[in-house]
């Protein structure tokens, strides 16, 4: 039988950065993920229509663009002024996507789609597979490259690239509306002030900087 998001990861691997290796998906075995969710179901806010319908029909419709079920799904918001958001596969075809309250309340309904793509992307890109090397510098590389990949698919999430630079630009400076006008090249303008250019991007990140990951966005498109 047909993986029920077979569709999601073809279309996911059609914007894989090429630096983003696939590993094989042989042999797969996932633990019990019942403490995990029975953790979130106590902890967090589950989305839903009933109590959270605006924040449910932006996560339904960026499943939409992701050919993603949304039964395959479970979203949680939890209380913190952190700005975050993971997503955990549970098996192959379901994952849990975990949202701070402060990166919910920062973004508008379009940005969190590109935050939701992005995670999702984690997902139907097998993410959760690795070459088994841990805290290695392959290993950093790679998950560098798996950020460039989802961000592609939280472009396609969100099917706005200046939505999805104001969500990159929104994270990284913590700043709402209310202060920020949409100026993707001045942000990206930082860049020439650098004194250490070739220094910045450490290898033992797990992340691109949001300036690498703009310019990243803006090539793709």
């Amino acid at each position: 039988m047909d993986d029920p998001i077979t569709k999601a990861r073809q279309f996911s691997e059609k914007l894989r950065y090429p630096g983003d290796k696939k590993f094989s998906r042989n042999n797969l075995k996932f633990s019990d993920f019942s403490s995990s969710f029975d953790h979130n179901l106590r902890n967090g806010l589950l989305v839903g229509a009933s109590t959270t319908p605006s924040l449910e029909k932006t996560i339904i419709r960026t499943c939409e663009r992701l050919f993603l079920p949304r039964s395959s799904v479970s979203v949680f918001v939890f209380a913190s002024s952190q700005i975050q958001a993971t997503c955990q596969s549970i098996s192959e075809q379901e994952c849990i996507v975990q949202l701070s309250s402060a990166l919910v309340n920062l973004l508008t309904e379009d940005e969190v789609s590109f935050v939701i793509g992005h995670e999702l992307g984690h997902h139907t890109l097998c993410h959760f597979l690795t070459n088994g090397q841990h805290d290695s510098l392959e290993l950093h590389m790679q998950k560098r490259a798996q950020e460039i990949s989802v961000d592609r698919l939280g472009l396609i999430g969100c099917s706005n690239l200046n939505v999805a630079t104001s969500a990159l630009i929104k994270t990284v400076s913590g700043l709402n509306d209310n202060h920020l006008k949409l100026d993707v090249r001045g942000f990206l303008d930082q860049a020439k002030s650098l004194k250490n250019p070739i220094h910045g991007e450490g290898y033992l990140n797990t992340h691109p900087s949001i300036l690498v990951r703009c310019r990243a966005l803006l090539w793709f498109s």
